[in-house]
């Protein structure tokens, strides 16, 4: 900390103190917490228009962590006054390394010959904790730019929604789908999906993300990215 920001870059406490177990319960509650409870008020009909002021608007890091720790002096009834300030030997800064280019996300570059395997496995991964975090949702915008750095990215999502049913059962079903993003420039991207994939998306009357906001709607804007209802169909699956 210094005399007026308290960082959370390093931490430095006695083991099991439980202070540390108090903060990470807090953080444990609030990465459970909907996105719309996240983002209330901030879901409308119609896109965002213009330029946005802040270029954090659609990211959740700091709603879901960066300020965890906050909660926590609160909790324990202390001030910045009462930590021990470490300033000169360490000094805080902040790199806003989650925070894309004005124009959008660039693609994440792949090793030459790498296997592509183990992207594809944190693929699944992300896409079923955002099932969990987001009702249901298909948030394809969060992984997009991965798939855009690998050497054959229609295989790679074809393979990723081909496999994905069989390997979400245990959670929510997909009941919409993020598939657009607009960015700071005004420019809406939308992720190239081959055919093989889009067929795979179907349009969907459950219950969706949506649900409750409005009487009827069948699409929204979620800060800056574009949510509609769908179902994930199961190859599998018997039609």
């Amino acid at each position: 900390m210094d005399e007026r920001v308290v960082w959370n870059d390093l931490i430095v406490a006695p083991a099991h103190h439980p202070a540390l177990a108090l903060w990470r319960e807090i953080a444990r509650l609030n990465y459970l917490r909907p996105v719309l409870a996240l983002f209330s008020g901030a879901v409308t009909q119609a896109p965002p228009s213009g330029r946005r002021s802040s270029a954090w608007t659609w990211a959740v890091t700091p709603a879901r962590s960066g300020r965890m720790h906050h909660h926590l002096i609160h909790r324990l009834g202390l001030s910045v006054t009462d930590l021990v300030p470490v300033r000169p030997t360490i000094t805080g800064g902040r790199e806003l390394s989650w925070v894309s280019p004005p124009s959008g996300e660039p693609p994440v570059p792949h090793s030459p010959g790498a296997d592509v395997l183990p992207v594809l496995q944190q693929g699944v991964a992300y896409l079923r904790w955002q099932l969990l975090s987001r009702l249901g949702d298909l948030h394809l915008t969060g992984f997009d730019a991965v798939i855009r750095g690998l050497p054959e990215p229609d295989v790679a999502w074809a393979a990723l929604l081909a496999a994905l049913p069989a390997l979400s059962r245990d959670v929510r079903p997909v009941s919409s789908v993020t598939a657009s993003r607009r960015y700071d420039d005004g420019v809406v991207h939308q992720v190239a999906l081959p055919p093989e994939a889009r067929t795979r998306l179907r349009a969907s009357g459950r219950d969706w993300l949506g649900t409750g906001r409005d009487h009827g709607r069948r699409h929204m804007w979620l800060l800056d990215e574009f949510v509609v209802p769908a179902r994930l169909v199961d190859p599998a699956a018997r039609s």
